[in-house]
């Protein structure tokens, strides 16, 4: 009977009705999905269509007699910026730098030139000395004759002042071959990352900013991890006398053949620029016009001179160029034809603090 609930009729007209509150539960989640992922996308491509319009707005006051048709959220152009993204960041990126068939996409040329670092020529007296080091055979013996005979060569007395480059070649010239030299070469030795970082990265930096170093304190912080017991060491550049403007960060990303894996390297510069993408905020809200923060990250023997922008609701992330910190006189080499980036990375850091 109808009222028998233990009825095949009731058991069965139960079960159909189940199985449609059920379809039709489905039925509203996948709706709701859609609804939630068209607005993503919505938001997303809202975002980029604006960072590109401020790009050719941008270049209508920036450009000098040159032309800049750029495109207007273009699709493909949209497709080119939508790049890596960081689990632990809920923002969006673009990436200029990526290598890929957008290339020559007028808005990531013009989005590369806003970004760009300044330009700087290195000292006559340098550009000698580099070409000499970077076009003789890969000896330690024949580099280290050239160092010491070319200080006889210069007619001018040295000032650091002025021969500030010549000095950082000179120094880290020495400084690795020395390394490369020892009875047991550190480099090519397991090392910890402080060790490794007294060895690399340390060195590079302050010899880079010595000459100016009433301008820029360049600090190491040493921190402490309970959970795992570990010491980590990280970089800091202060404006001298004022400790709120920091031109530059470093991030120390494991030692030599010693926890330098690609999680590791991941995990860290997620931290890293989960912080920059705060401090990046709350400097926009101070009416900074386009925030910039500088940062170098060394891992696995590479340095990584990059930075973060913000610019309008997206963050553009540039690597501007790496190198590796030298193990061999061949390799020394290649880190010496990097000297004029460094030295055009610095400048844009020291532009930050005047």
């Amino acid at each position: 009977t109808r009222g028998n609930k233990e009825s095949t009729f009731a058991i069965k007209y139960k079960e159909y009705w189940t199985k449609r509150e059920e379809e039709d539960l489905q039925e509203r989640i996948r709706k709701r999905q859609r609804l939630a992922a068209e607005n993503s996308n919505d938001i997303i491509c809202h975002s980029y269509e604006t960072i590109i319009k401020k790009i050719a707005v941008t270049a209508t006051t920036t450009a000098t007699g040159i032309e800049c048709e750029l495109v207007s959220g273009s699709e493909e152009t949209i497709s080119c910026l939508e790049n890596i993204s960081y689990d632990a960041i809920n923002e969006k990126f673009v990436f200029p730098d990526k290598k890929g068939n957008c290339d020559g996409d007028k808005t990531i040329i013009k989005l590369k030139e806003i970004t760009s670092l300044p330009s700087k020529e290195l000292t006559e007296i340098c550009k000698i000395l580099l070409t000499k080091l970077t076009n003789q055979p890969a000896s330690s013996l024949v580099m280290r004759k050239t160092i010491r005979n070319y200080g006889t060569e210069i007619a001018e007395q040295f000032d650091l002042a002025t021969n500030y480059d010549t000095n950082f070649v000179e120094i880290l010239s020495t400084h690795f071959l020395n390394l490369f030299e020892s009875p047991r070469n550190p480099l090519q030795q397991k090392q910890l990352e402080r060790n490794a970082a007294f060895l690399t990265t340390i060195p590079i930096l302050h010899n880079l900013f010595l000459d100016c170093n009433d301008r820029i304190n360049m600090q190491w912080i040493e921190k402490h991890a309970p959970a795992t017991e570990t010491t980590k060491w990280d970089g800091i550049a202060f404006k001298v006398n004022n400790k709120l403007v920091t031109p530059l960060f470093v991030e120390l990303s494991g030692g030599v053949e010693f926890n330098n894996g690609a999680k590791k390297a991941k995990d860290d510069e997620e931290k890293l620029l989960n912080y920059i993408v705060k401090l990046l905020k709350i400097r926009k809200a101070e009416n900074e016009e386009i925030p910039v923060q500088y940062y170098i990250r060394f891992h696995d023997l590479k340095l990584y001179f990059e930075s973060l922008s913000l610019f309008d609701e997206c963050f553009v992330k540039r690597t501007y160029f790496t190198t590796v910190c030298p193990t061999t006189p061949r390799a020394l080499q290649e880190f010496l034809k990097c000297t004029q980036l460094i030295y055009q990375y610095r400048e844009a850091l020291l532009y930050q603090i005047n």
